[in-house]
């Protein structure tokens, strides 16, 4: 069972699962559907079908929690990522290094890459931040994958078009410039200027 199994809308769903599942304390061994639902906001037919496609059975109602978890792990092929690297150590990218939360899903920045020179020295959260112009150095040697750029917009392109080149296939941009990359490359853009803005807009409105 993989990706191409499952609709986009139940992917995203799973890792909302996995969240749940972590943060179930150690002694509740059993999930059920609705308190899951309850707990994540979803409907509970919906998490209730999806529970019987990941365990492939006809009804669930208490189920194992590791059990669930393996299957979701299953389908998704989740495994640790260790070639996640981040451009732009401001105050987002620094931040965004520390976040603890990408644990959950086995993910880590492993390096940062900036120009200020007191930045490298200091280094983010205990990882290491590179000066740009060992991007090329670094992520070849990280074989990296993952890039999350938090650089201002006006070198955005630029360094898109580095990570694309030295092998990065997926990249996470918190600017506000739309970048151009080849076909294989997913880019997933994070304008948090623009969602404050449909934010205020319907708080002005309601």
């Amino acid at each position: 069972m993989g990706y191409e199994s499952f609709a986009s809308d139940m992917m995203q769903r799973l890792s909302l699962y996995l969240y749940y599942l972590h943060k179930l304390p150690e002694e509740m061994t059993t999930v059920n559907p609705k308190q899951m639902a309850d707990a994540l906001l979803l409907d509970p037919q919906i998490v209730r079908q999806d529970m019987k496609a990941l365990l492939g059975k006809d009804r669930v109602n208490e189920e194992s929690g590791k059990a669930l978890f393996a299957a979701i792990a299953k389908c998704t092929e989740i495994r640790k990522v260790e070639s996640v690297v981040l451009v732009g150590v401001g105050k987002l990218g620094s931040a965004l290094m520390g976040y603890a939360g990408f644990t959950v899903y086995d993910l880590d920045i492993l390096a940062g890459f900036d120009v200020n020179e007191k930045t490298i020295k200091k280094g983010a959260y205990g990882k290491p931040v590179y000066h740009i112009d060992r991007l090329t150095e670094v992520c070849r040697r990280l074989n990296a994958k993952i890039g999350v750029i938090t650089t201002p917009g006006a070198c955005a392109q630029t360094v898109c078009n580095t990570l694309v080149n030295n092998g990065v296939t997926a990249i996470w941009n918190f600017t506000a410039t739309r970048l151009k990359v080849p076909p294989h490359v997913l880019i997933h853009d994070e304008d948090m200027s623009a969602s404050l803005r449909r934010l205020a807009e319907h708080a002005a409105t309601h």
